[in-house]
């Protein structure tokens, strides 16, 4: 070589990592305990899965809080994963996200990209290694399902909903919206509703037996009960658990709710009722907060509660829970709370 001229060396990149298959990105959530399977939510999704639509197969489950969007999501996102490959079924890539912010779906597809060592995928650019990521589910043979729970904006989504071969790919979103765009361009809008009366006594019945405590249980009661909770999963879930701890029977809490919900009527609006779901199912959350305030010794079960009222229930980013205010509205709650009780049993 001489004096004075450049050497260039031609240094070949770095193989890709070798991918471990399957690959799992987020958390799906565990079953609630008596899980309903909800058969003719179950029939409708399968029909829209069979029917398929010429594109990516993407559902999109909508209802209200607390009818069970997210659960049945995730029985039907466990059922694909698990499923054994002799059946047809099993998936090479399954990512699960709470979008109720893009930023997490953004973040959750950058991982993918890293996990499966795309182009980019280890980039410090987190919105380019998602868009690397999407480029690969366009043009994959791999089974793959991408599960955005939580959809609070449909507009802002759209930017990152996948597309791909409908043969080996599915998008399943929940939401409580409806809005047009969430139907059309191949996205089936399937409406998740209440129990059905069998189905609630059902749940109430393997709740009350799980836990150990069957002789709680009685059918006609139960059926009250249901009735009077409007069928609604999320209302259900917290009478059972308030039975359960305090070994109230279902006929005592028919009362009790009865008696309570007298009481709620005479201080509570009738415009309070937001999502329109009764003054029972208010009166069954309040049980449950009388019965958690009993045994709560942090003192931070109700300024907790009191917080989350005054959060947007669509979503909100989780910052906020840990922002100053917030942290002195809970310290500030609990020692006032500690100083009436030293001075309640003072003598």
């Amino acid at each position: 070589m001489q004096a004075g001229r450049d050497m260039y060396v031609h240094v070949p990149p770095a193989p890709a990592p070798e991918v471990e298959w399957p690959v799992w990105v987020g958390s799906v959530p565990r079953l609630a305990a008596a899980f309903q399977p909800r058969t003719d939510t179950r029939e409708t999704v399968e029909r829209a899965r069979a029917e398929g639509n010429g594109g990516v197969l993407s559902q999109v489950l909508s209802g209200d809080g607390g009818v069970g969007k997210s659960q049945v999501a995730a029985a039907i996102a466990r059922e694909l994963r698990d499923r054994e490959r002799s059946r047809g079924g099993g998936l090479d890539l399954l990512i699960w996200v709470k979008a109720t912010e893009t930023d997490q779906i953004a973040d959750a597809y950058a991982e993918a990209a890293a996990r499966l060592g795309l182009p980019g995928g280890s980039s410090a650019d987190r919105a380019a290694a998602a868009e690397a990521f999407l480029a690969w589910l366009a043009a994959t043979e791999r089974r793959w399902l991408v599960v955005l729970d939580d959809v609070t904006d449909p507009e802002a989504v759209d930017a990152w909903w996948p597309d791909g071969n409908p043969r080996n790919g599915g998008v399943l979103v929940t939401t409580r919206r409806n809005d047009a765009r969430l139907s059309g361009q191949g996205r089936t809008l399937i409406r998740i509703g209440l129990y059905s009366p069998e189905e609630a006594r059902a749940y109430l019945r393997r709740r009350l037996t799980d836990a150990g405590h069957p002789h709680l249980y009685d059918a006609d009661a139960a059926d009250q009960l249901a009735a009077e909770l409007g069928h609604l999963p999320l209302a259900l879930g917290h009478a059972a658990a308030y039975m359960i701890n305090t070994l109230c029977t279902t006929g005592d809490y028919v009362r009790l709710l009865r008696d309570a919900d007298h009481k709620l009527s005479d201080v509570l609006p009738s415009n309070a009722d937001a999502d329109r779901y009764g003054s029972p199912v208010t009166t069954a959350l309040l049980l449950t907060l009388d019965a958690v305030q009993g045994v709560d010794r942090s003192h931070l079960a109700r300024p907790l509660l009191e917080l989350a009222s005054l959060m947007d229930p669509l979503g909100h980013p989780a910052a906020l829970w840990t922002s100053p205010p917030a942290v002195s509205h809970l310290r500030t709650t609990r020692t006032k709370r500690r100083w009436f009780l030293r001075r309640s049993i003072q003598p």
